[in-house]
């Protein structure tokens, strides 16, 4: 076997050893689960109403800020009832109630559909 072969099989056999030799036997404990945090919070939520998404489970909306949580964007919202979303078309203005829990979980609920006059600030 060349020099450079012998050299790094010698070494991997010392570094193999050397973590035995520091194992005690016992297996790794698992860590301990985080938390979970029982917060809930609930944000008033504008925006307009694009279209249902994943089956009808879930809507696409550009929302306005939503003040001390999240930047004006347009994303999809888990429906808490999938039934609020029937008779919304595209384009229409909406307000709805955003729940958030403490893993960051958020669904839509109390959906309601918003007079075609209602000013929104979309960022743009």
């Amino acid at each position: 076997m060349p020099r450079t072969g012998l050299s790094v099989l010698t070494l991997s056999i010392v570094l193999a050893f050397t973590a035995a030799a520091c194992s005690n036997g016992e297996p790794t404990p698992e860590p301990e689960p985080e938390p979970e945090t029982a917060e809930v919070q609930t944000f008033v939520v504008r925006g307009i109403f694009a279209r249902a998404e994943q089956e009808g489970q879930a809507m696409h909306v550009r929302h306005e800020e939503i003040q001390g949580f999240m930047a004006s964007m347009a994303m999809n919202f888990r429906l808490d009832n999938p039934a609020e979303i029937d008779g919304l078309e595209y384009g229409d203005k909406i307000e709805f109630t955003l729940v958030v829990d403490g893993d960051l979980d958020m669904h839509a609920s109390q959906i309601k559909k918003l007079p075609p006059e209602t000013e929104l600030d979309l960022g743009n």
